[in-house]
Order: C-alpha cells, then structure tokens, then sequence
C-alpha cells in the first residue's frame, strides 16, 4: 500500500461524485456496488437498527422510511423484500441529488413500491422532507465533516430516527477490498472509488467528534462486518 496513510481522512472527489458521470460506466458502477453490499453484509446494519426501532416506536400507518443518497436503490429494494416477509407496512423514499442516478434506480426497481424524490442533502429542500426513519448508507464519507454536521442538524427536525452505516478507515479494509474488486473484475470506476471510499471514511473517534458537534448525544456507535460503523440515532 506504500506511502497510503490512514491517519486522517481523504477529501479527493470520487468519479461517482460526478454528475456528469451516465450510460454504461455508472449502471455498471452501481450494480458493483450493489454486489459488494450482497457479499460483504452492506445490509445489515440497517435492518439490525431497523429492528430496534420497531420495538421502541409505536407508529400510525406505514412505517415512513427514507433513503438519502440512495444511489441505485438497493437498499430500498431490501427492505421492500424484508418488509414483506416480516409482514410491515411502510412507505420507501430514496433521495439523491443525481438525476442520472435516479433514473437507474428507477429502472433497476420497476417492480417495487419504492418513491423517488430528487433532493440534495445540502440543499434547503432536504431539511422539508418528513419521515419517521432516515437512512444514510454508505453516503456520509462523500462529506466533509462541516457539511456532513449540516446535514445532521437539518435531519434531526425532520425525522424521528437517524440510521447510519458506513466505512471503517483502515487499511486492512483497503485490502480486502482490492481482493474483492479482482475476485469480481469490478470496473475501473469501482476499483477507484472504492478505494478511495475506504480512505474518506471514519474512525469511531471521527463519528464522536461529529455527532458532539451536531448537537446529538443520544445515539449508539458499533462496528460492524465488514469494517463499517453502525449509527443508530433518536430524535424522539
């Protein structure tokens, strides 16, 4: 890994943060992206917390769950899956400032019940979005820390649950993803940015640093499999 340090954070942009990124090269991104989450476990994080929320919230009607920077909407498409086989109302949201990325979404999930809304995190219109529980999957380390402070405090008005799962910074998680990205042939894109993910992400000294910054003190911090920090915040 030579001169790589893990030490602090990356702030270099991803290829993925280009809006300008479409066609082949960002479907086959986002279906890579997609397979790691299927093979590493990227799922389950949430649906441990989502789990913990309906033992503790007693909600009317279906149980609001919003996506923010959902990407392909995998994520949504799981828990449409999970919601049905554990016999759960709820209404799905996925959220993301790329309208490219969107229209993907859409074609990758035309047979689910999933809402579309194309909002940027950072904008104003973010912080008007209401839903009971609000998920941030492998997104915040595409922020700063000050935007992604922001991005928390206009979501603590607007939801009664914040879930957050992302990377480890560690190079042991850099590793095993270059072992995984030759295993499965991943495309220049994917080899990139998912390298470079690992290097923008978080310690767990990083997350307490921000949520104390945010203003949020009841939330709990466990790590995960594999290498990912799992958030489970209340806004109650």
């Amino acid at each position: 890994m030579g001169s790589l340090s893990f030490k602090t954070r990356s702030y270099e942009k991803e290829i993925l943060d280009d809006f300008e990124l479409q066609g082949n090269d960002l479907k086959r991104n986002l279906r890579e992206l997609e397979r790691i989450n299927r093979f590493l476990g990227g799922y389950a994080p949430i649906l441990k917390n989502l789990k913990v929320v309906l033992q503790e919230y007693s909600y009317e009607g279906p149980l609001k769950i919003s996506d923010a920077g959902c990407g392909g909407g995998d994520m949504l498409r799981k828990l449409s899956d999970w919601s049905g086989s554990q016999n759960i109302e709820v209404q799905l949201t996925g959220l993301d400032g790329n309208p490219n990325v969107l229209a993907l979404a859409r074609e990758f999930a035309k047979a689910y019940p999933i809402q579309w809304q194309l909002v940027n995190v950072l904008s104003p219109l973010f912080s008007e979005h209401q839903t009971d529980v609000l998920l941030f999957n492998l997104f915040m380390h595409h922020f700063s820390e000050e935007q992604i402070i922001h991005i928390l405090r206009n979501a603590r008005g607007s939801s009664r649950y914040i879930l957050i799962n992302d990377l480890q910074r560690s190079p042991l998680a850099y590793r095993l993803f270059q072992i995984v990205s030759r295993i499965f042939n991943f495309s220049y894109v994917s080899k990139h940015d998912g390298k470079l993910s690992i290097r923008k992400s978080f310690t767990r000294a990083d997350w307490e640093e921000i949520l104390k910054q945010a203003g949020i003190e009841d939330y709990s911090i466990r790590w995960q499999w594999a290498f990912r920090y799992s958030i489970f915040i209340r806004n109650l």
